[in-house]
């Protein structure tokens, strides 16, 4: 071949050809890892949190002593009841009743990471069994059977900081809730209802079927409203149960008032009252409408809404 010639395409050998390699693609996990299964249970407990639930906090976090750091026993662990929530301008907060530490106020960011610490557990430790049955659209019925669980408290790492000092104390001796609820009341935004002091603690009954029951309430308003109207002269604003899409607590005493079990369409049949639980409920809950804070909001929210109670 002359110096002068190039090789035709056909004289080019394979082995002269480079080839750049490709990049390899890492694989995608088609499963989730425990730690973002945990984490997404965190989520989803903090995200159904409710007044009247369970937190149970190490003592360590408090800055009390446990039996054992690596080991602790349920003993080391101290239950809390949520009682409000409370509100500033950028931040939600879960106020928690601590024995003998009192109302200590939580933001959620603190405790989503106590709890991947495990140094919360949310929620009750046992659960009674519930049977629930509710049909599907495709005319199926669904079971769910919670059986009843005694849990066993795992090993439990306290390698992260104590998170004691993310909370502030509102206050340790407040036994009625007065100076938590006083706060709440203040910081409630005037276009929104107001809530009744104190009412989380004596209204439990959370609904699976609230707006069934919201239709049959009205049902039973409409046919008897003249003895409605009477039941309801000192709360006047159970009466919103026909206009309004009122609140659980709402519903469970129209109910109440009416004499119907709001407890067969709710998903804690177990936390039933009795009838003379009952009654002091109805009591309980005139008092916290007549409380004053309360009725200047309620006239307050009346006045910029425009919302009139007949």
């Amino acid at each position: 071949m002359d110096l002068l010639d190039t090789p035709s395409e056909t004289e080019i050998s394979n082995s002269d050809i480079q080839t750049i390699p490709a990049e390899a693609v890492p694989a995608i996990s088609k499963y989730k890892t425990p730690e973002y299964l945990e984490a997404e249970d965190v989520l989803r407990r903090l995200q159904t949190l409710n007044n009247g639930d369970c937190i149970y906090f190490k003592k360590s976090t408090l800055g009390n002593k446990v039996s054992s750091m690596d080991n602790p026993l349920p003993i080391d662990f101290i239950e809390g009841r949520v009682v409000c929530f409370t509100f500033d301008e950028v931040k939600q907060y879960v106020v928690v009743n601590l024995h003998p530490h009192g109302a200590l106020q939580f933001c959620y960011g603190d405790l989503y990471r106590m709890a991947m610490a495990r140094d919360i557990y949310i929620h009750r430790l046992d659960m009674k069994r519930i049977d629930l049955s509710k049909g599907s659209k495709g005319g199926l019925a669904g079971n769910l059977n919670i059986a009843s669980k005694n849990r066993t408290i795992k090993s439990l790492d306290d390698s992260l900081p104590y998170y004691a000092a993310s909370h502030s104390d509102i206050d340790s001796s407040c036994s009625d809730l007065d100076a938590y609820t006083r706060q709440k009341l203040l910081s409630t935004d005037p276009k929104a209802r107001p809530i009744p002091p104190g009412v989380e603690t004596f209204c439990k009954c959370r609904f699976i079927n609230k707006i069934e029951f919201v239709r049959k309430i009205r049902g039973l308003v409409r046919t008897n409203r003249q003895k409605f109207m009477e039941n309801t002269t000192f709360m006047q604003e159970l009466r919103l149960v026909l206009t309004q899409n009122v609140r659980a607590y709402e519903l469970e005493m129209a109910a109440y008032l009416l004499n119907t079990n709001p407890w067969q369409y709710c998903s804690n049949p177990h936390e039933e009252p009795s009838p003379e639980r009952i009654k002091e409920i109805i009591e309980m809950y005139k008092a916290a409408v007549r409380n004053p804070i309360y009725m200047e909001l309620f006239a307050k929210w009346q006045a910029n809404t425009s919302t009139s109670i007949n």
